[in-house]
């Protein structure tokens, strides 16, 4: 069976959430779309919307992701959900253009667990293209234009013995392909005048074979060839001047001084940390590392908020490294360090893992959790500050607002994992006459009577607390952890009383 990814390329339009049957046959044979077969009137449908349409919300407008989310009724496509297998309410089902059958969704139907499990879908064929496609054979390349090579015509291309040929193995809907795509063609034209050099390219949706012969396993993927042999997977910098400066290497030119593999340096945006360069970089001074796969749609998302970061630590905090590692890439890095989930965040002090960052990723929340890894102590001393001496007080210092309460232990290691966040929302709320956020440590003298008063019995224990509402009546917080839900959480409260 064919099977073709971007071949019709996603715009920055997104996709309608709700679809007709109609939409859903034609779109399906266009784009992957993770669909939820439902009725209106099934409650279980109706406790999952809200969650759908948020990763609607996240992932439709993003031209990045793979996937779309999306809906159909079939109270009023019945045929539809019939062809499809629909036997009851919600189905969930994931389907690639081409395919006939969807794969069904069988977890959670919380926003994280459906997010990862089409991360890992997406991964599966990321890792192995389902298209194996003959191609007419390649004519010879152009100077000064990117050599498009095929089955027929890749071995004749590497095989000259003078000859260096640099060749990136992509696929189409791969992100970062996409953004190096320009800078490729550029470098073919910068080596018009050089005969010794070729710059080409392998289309791994079409050609599966020579990527699976060449040991390709994520994309974008460069290596060098000469004499029909590889000489090096390239694991430099995407510009133009790291593949100028390669290029050089690998054709003889450059001083051998220049040939050794430079370590890890700081330049625009953040640090990319290989396989050669990793223990060497992270075993001196303190770096905060984000493992990530380029297929990863949380990964995508959060790209020009680590460069942002990267940028803003060198000029605000220049003790702290930010740097990348691309586990499609370096694999065994990613493994040695626990690596089990893109993107994960860790934190390294002079060699030593001292753990993961567990917060929000927008920047604030990013600058935070350096700020609790570079100082802990700093951390745990604005944690332990009480929020009142007795529950009496305490019930004063409500009386009014919209509270929002954290009562903690300083040994627990949830209430650690959420410290970055929920810093960040005292700090998004600091100075409202009509919101407080507050800390109360339970096992300090200060604290004890009022978690007691509270009946917490676990940590972290959150609760809230309306403007008439007192110590021991608060409603608990079950939902996620981190400042986006906690905070639309506290505004959602606090627009809910206003309105009554």
């Amino acid at each position: 069976m064919k099977f073709l990814f971007g071949v019709v390329a996603f715009t920055s339009a997104a996709v309608k959430e709700e679809l007709t049957g109609d939409e859903f046959l034609d779109l399906k044979d266009k784009s992957p779309l993770f669909v939820k077969f439902y009725a209106p009137w099934c409650g279980h449908c109706k406790s999952l919307a809200p969650t759908w349409s948020e990763l609607a919300e996240e992932i439709n407008p993003d031209a990045e992701w793979e996937a779309q989310i999306v809906s159909v009724d079939c109270t009023q496509h019945k045929q539809v959900c019939s062809d499809n297998g629909v036997q009851g309410y919600p189905t969930l089902k994931l389907f690639f253009p081409g395919t006939a059958e969807g794969t069904k969704y069988q977890g959670a139907r919380s926003k994280p667990a459906l997010s990862d499990w089409l991360d890992g879908e997406l991964a599966k064929q990321f890792d192995a293209p389902a298209v194996e496609e003959a191609a007419p054979a390649a004519s010879a390349p152009k100077k000064g234009e990117v050599a498009v090579l095929t089955a027929a015509s890749f071995k004749s291309t590497v095989a000259p013995a003078e000859q260096v040929t640099f060749v990136k193995f992509f696929a189409p809907w791969c992100g970062h392909c996409k953004k190096m795509a320009q800078t490729w063609v550029d470098l073919a034209k910068d080596q018009a005048a050089n005969e010794n050099v070729v710059i080409a390219e392998v289309d791994c949706t079409v050609e599966q074979t020579v990527c699976q012969e060449n040991g390709v396993k994520g994309y974008p993927t460069l290596k060098t060839f000469k004499g029909g042999k590889e000489i090096e997977k390239y694991a430099g910098g995407r510009d133009m001047a790291s593949f100028k400066a390669a290029l050089t290497k690998y054709t003889g030119a450059a001083p051998k001084a220049q040939e050794a593999k430079p370590a890890a340096s700081a330049g625009t945006g953040s640090t990319d940390l290989t396989a050669e360069n990793f223990a060497s970089s992270v075993g001196n001074g303190n770096w905060f590392v984000k493992f990530y796969a380029p297929w990863c749609g949380h990964c995508k998302s959060m790209a020009e908020t680590w460069e942002t970061l990267a940028d803003a630590e060198k000029d605000s905090n220049p003790k702290v490294n930010i740097a990348s590692v691309d586990c499609t890439q370096h694999n065994d890095v990613c493994k040695e360090h626990g690596v089990k989930g893109f993107p994960t965040l860790l934190f390294f002090q002079n060699g030593k893992n001292l753990g993961k960052h567990q917060g929000g990723r927008d920047q604030k929340s990013l600058e935070s959790s350096i700020k609790s890894f570079v100082n802990p102590n700093a951390a745990k001393e604005e944690e332990k500050k009480p929020a009142g001496a007795d529950a009496g007080k305490f019930d004063a210092d409500m009386a009014g607002k919209h509270t929002f309460v954290k009562f903690f232990a300083p040994w627990c290691g949830h209430c650690k994992a959420m410290a970055p966040a929920w810093k960040e929302l005292q700090n998004n709320f600091e100075g409202s006459a009509s919101t407080q956020i507050l800390d109360i440590d339970c096992t300090s003298d200060e604290g004890k009577p009022l978690c007691q008063a509270a009946g917490v019995r676990g940590y972290p224990t959150l609760q809230y607390f309306g403007p008439k509402i007192v110590l021991g009546s608060g409603e608990k917080y079950a939902g996620g952890r981190d400042l986006a839900a906690l905070k639309k959480f506290i505004e959602g409260k606090a627009t809910e009383h206003d309105e009554l």
